[in-house]
């Protein structure tokens, strides 16, 4: 089974696409909103997948996923960490720490990954599982700072530095990865896309952005067939915009 955290969207549908005609077994889809977005998927492919809510930063609503795995007694063989939130300072520079939407930045981004990788090592050990792939989705932001606001940026770094202490600490049961995808219309950029998407088409040698479909082809392939030696590792897919 590969659980995919993160399912509704732009790219954790396409994510589901491209897993469901690559992978053979079962995919659990998992969303905190937009549920009916994914709720076709079921319909679809009723013997392949399985829908759950969940809230990644309540770390209830991870173990219940995990908890929900075990009672079907599959294995899990990947994961994909695909969730996000974030805000529009609106060219305000608003850091402040206070307020609630930096927290809920920190909530999802960062301890609601924190979550789903504590439970993954419990579950690994308890089973004694090994060699389960995970990808954790986070931005090329982390080298170009432009983003919709600093702590967004800040999170994913924290992200993937917790992703580089799972590899070192943790790779006898799991191979985690990073993929780091670069502007793309979504949900989260909706309110910058339009002002943004020529300024970085310019800064970009492919001359174009990264499709949906071409992060997908990267994040199935490190969570179904990446040799497990590759660990700890952040791949940018953003045209060469980072280089």
């Amino acid at each position: 089974m590969i659980i995919i955290f993160g399912s509704a969207g732009v790219l954790g549908q396409s994510i589901s696409d491209l897993l469901l005609e690559k992978f053979n077994g079962s995919v659990l889809m998992t969303a905190n909103h937009s549920l009916e977005d994914i709720a076709i998927y079921e319909k679809k492919y009723p013997a392949k997948v399985i829908i759950r809510k969940c809230d990644v930063s309540n770390p209830g609503d991870v173990e219940q996923v995990f908890k929900h795995v075990d009672r079907l007694g599959i294995k899990i063989t990947g994961i994909v960490n695909n969730f996000a939130f974030t805000f529009s300072d609106s060219g305000n520079n608003n850091f402040s720490a206070q307020t609630k939407e930096v927290r809920k930045v920190f909530d999802v981004n960062y301890f609601g990954l924190a979550s789903v990788l504590e439970s993954t090592v419990n579950w690994a050990m308890k089973n004694k599982a090994s060699g389960l792939r995970i990808v954790n989705i986070l931005s090329n932001s982390l080298k170009t700072l432009n983003a919709s606001n600093g702590h967004y940026i800040a999170s994913k770094s924290a992200v993937e530095t917790l992703t580089r202490y799972y590899a070192k600490h943790y790779s006898e049961y799991l191979s985690v990865n990073c993929v780091a995808p670069g502007l793309m219309k979504s949900r989260l950029t909706a309110t910058r896309f339009d002002n943004s998407e020529k300024k970085i088409i310019a800064l970009t040698p492919l001359g174009r952005l990264a499709s949906p479909e071409e992060i997908s082809e990267l994040v199935s392939y490190f969570v179904i067939s990446s040799p497990l030696s590759v660990c700890g590792q952040t791949i940018f897919v953003d045209g060469g915009r980072t280089l």
